[in-house]
């Protein structure tokens, strides 16, 4: 169980996403690969995803069942356990597509 409130666990995601987008930004695969800080900050806001989802409590997680929760936290732990097998083309595709999804799925919680 957090301490946290759930609404800063919320918002800690929403800012992770944001970020991710930012840093991302319109870059190709070959560029985010070539920019080692670039993929270093965006592997973090996924680690830190993860965890403030991890710490949601099951209800709100069943409230807002349209949100892959198991899928989020189960990447968080790829990326914090198995950092030597990480493929950057999923961290690639992730971040293009699926967290401007969940960015857009959050904005109607509070």
């Amino acid at each position: 169980m957090s301490l946290r409130d759930p609404i800063v666990l919320l918002d800690d995601i929403r800012e992770a996403c944001n970020l991710i987008i930012k840093y991302k930004g319109n870059s190709s695969f070959d560029n985010f690969t070539a920019d080692t800080r670039t993929v270093h900050a965006i592997l973090y806001n996924f680690q830190v995803i993860g965890e403030a989802a991890n710490r949601l409590s099951e209800d709100i997680r069943k409230k807002y069942h349209n949100i892959k929760w198991a899928d989020i936290i189960a990447f968080r732990n790829i990326v914090v356990h198995e950092y030597f097998g990480i493929d950057l083309r999923i961290v690639y595709q992730i971040a293009t597509i699926n967290v401007p999804e969940l960015l857009e799925k959050l904005k109607n919680i509070r």
